[in-house]
Order: C-alpha cells, then structure tokens, then sequence
C-alpha cells in the first residue's frame, strides 16, 4: 500500500507545459542537432587536440533527443539508459584529461554528480564506480574549483563578526554517499575535502539501506520535496549557475528524478523491498521507476561510432568500449 507523501511539494512544471514547451522548440532543436554532428563528423576527418568539441556535441545531441522523444510522445525509459551511457563518457573524459594532465584548470563537481545518479539509475553500476573513483583523486588532489572557496569560507566563518552564506553542495554529496554506502562506507570526508554538504540530502543517501520501511518511504518523500525545492526549469541568466542553490535547472530535470532512481536501484540490487510513496513529482510519466534492468542494450549508431573513433584517437580512451558497451 503506497504511503501518502505529508506536505507534498507540487513540481515547478506540469508534465502537459513541459510538452508544450518542448513542442515549440523542436524546430530549433532539431537544427542544433543536425549542427552537432556536423561537429562531430568535422573532428573525426580533421580531429584536434583534444575530442572536446566532439563529446560536448554527443551530450547536447542525447540530451536534446529527450526533448524531442517527449515532445513527440515517443518517450520511453530506455532513453534513460541510453542517456546515461553517454553521462558517463562525458564525465569520463573530463575527469581523465585532468587527473593525466592534458587538461589544466579546475574541475566542476556539478556534472559528476549528475553522471553518477544517472549511472547508478540505469543500474550502470561500474561505469558510476569508476566515476566515483575519478571525483575521489580530484577531490585528493583539490582539483575541484569549489574546494578552495569553501575552505575559504569556513575560515572566515569562524570570526563571529563576519557573515558568510554558504550554499552547500545537495547532489554531489548524495551522489557520493550513495556509492559510499555501497562500499560498505559509513560517511564520507567532507570536512578533509573541504566540501560542505546539505545534511538532508547526507541523511537521506546514509538511509539507503534502511530495513525501516517506514523510513525508507520518509526518505523517498523527502528526495521528492527536495528535487522540487531545488528546480528552476526557466533561470535567468544569472541563475544558471547551481551554486546559488538550484540543482535541477532546466525543464526536463525539473521534473525527472534521476537521483531517487538512483536510490531505489541501489535498494533494488541489494533485494531490499522499494518503497510505494504517492507524491506529485513521481505521479507523472517523468516520475516513473523502471523496475527491470536491460539485457541487451541499444545504442545510436552515431553513439557507438563516437565511442569507437575516440578509443582509436589515443590510448587513454583505448579501454572505452569495453566500458561502454560491455561491462557497464
């Protein structure tokens, strides 16, 4: 019997306004794909330096291609499994060209956390375990941008005349704690990395494994509240940026909950019983757990030629397709 949701938080965007939405810029998704693997083929017949260009086109195609699916109703939960394969390249390959030191600069955490919950949803669960083992070299290595600002704001947080606001990190921390239980870890150490974490989102990734089914359907409520706490399907400009305390920014994400896939596919591999919580996030075609895994996994074709040129482009991407494509 599903457990009712206390004080449910409605979505910050109607499934039928999503549509709507979405249906108005098919046009022009449509030409920005068809650009994007221009992108791509202009890099496998003169490719640079680095693929960048070439996995920024592959995201914003996959990405992109939801839109469409959805705006056409012809959506369906494989894309997510599909969409998470290409999350993990992209990450991949941000974190390798860093950790090697072909890349300089700082990394975000933004985009690994969103790789990892979407790894972990489509049951990808080594391609999640390798990214968690990337984030954790960079987070030894202080390579992540915000790991200097918050340590600078802890400090001078320590001076009572000195206001500080500090907006902690949600889907990162969550995200690395799931992984972290998964291990068999009781917490991670944020206060050695300098990250400063939401304790709700800490609270709720450490329950994971609750046999307290009451709790476990507590925790899912509140992963629903927080996912809309946190959404804003239409920033302005200067709203874009997560750290100002949105983690779902954008109409899709508003309203599709990877990372409380997430949490139930960890509960699900372990045989752990899922939780029934009626919440208006998850009462929408977006909202919908699949419970079954695939078998055999389909990919665009354009998806297993990128995989396929970058393992041949040079020896760090050499083990990929197995990564991809074999043992996921």
């Amino acid at each position: 019997m599903a457990v009712e949701c206390n004080n449910p938080r409605q979505p910050m965007i109607e499934f039928a306004v999503l549509l709507e939405y979405l249906a108005t810029r098919s046009d022009r998704v449509n030409h920005m794909i068809q650009r994007s693997h221009r992108r791509m083929a202009d890099w496998y017949q003169a490719p640079g330096p680095t693929p960048t260009k070439a996995i920024r086109a592959a995201e914003y195609i996959s990405e992109a291609e939801i839109g469409l699916a959805l705006a056409d109703q012809r959506f369906h939960n494989g894309q997510l499994f599909a969409h998470a394969a290409i999350s993990f390249l992209v990450d991949y390959s941000r974190n390798l060209t860093r950790l090697d030191g072909s890349r300089k600069g700082p990394v975000g955490l933004w985009s690994n956390a969103f790789a990892i919950v979407d790894c972990l949803s489509a049951g990808r669960f080594n391609n999640a375990q390798i990214l968690r083992d990337q984030a954790v070299q960079l987070l030894n290595q202080r390579a992540y941008e915000d790991q200097d600002s918050y340590a600078e704001d802890l400090e001078l947080q320590k001076d009572p005349d000195n206001y500080v606001e500090i907006i902690p990190q949600r889907l990162f921390v969550f995200a690395h704690e799931l992984m972290g239980q998964r291990a068999g870890q009781e917490k991670q150490p944020w206060e050695i990395w300098d990250i400063v974490g939401d304790q709700d989102y800490i609270k709720a990734a450490r329950a994971v494994y609750t046999e307290d089914m009451g709790e476990a359907a507590q925790m899912v409520c509140q992963l629903c509240n927080l996912h809309v706490q946190y959404s804003n399907p239409f920033p302005a400009d200067d709203e874009r940026d997560h750290l100002i305390g949105f983690e779902f920014d954008t109409p899709i994400r508003a309203i599709w909950p990877t990372e409380i896939f997430a949490w139930l596919r960890l509960r699900q591999e372990r045989g752990l019983p899922l939780p029934e919580v009626e919440h208006p996030l998850l009462d929408q075609p977006l909202g919908q757990f699949e419970p079954n895994i695939p078998t055999h996994w389909e990919y665009e074709p354009w998806f297993v030629e990128l995989v396929q040129k970058l393992a041949a482009y040079h020896p760090r991407y050499a083990d990929l397709p197995r990564m991809v494509f074999e043992q996921p």
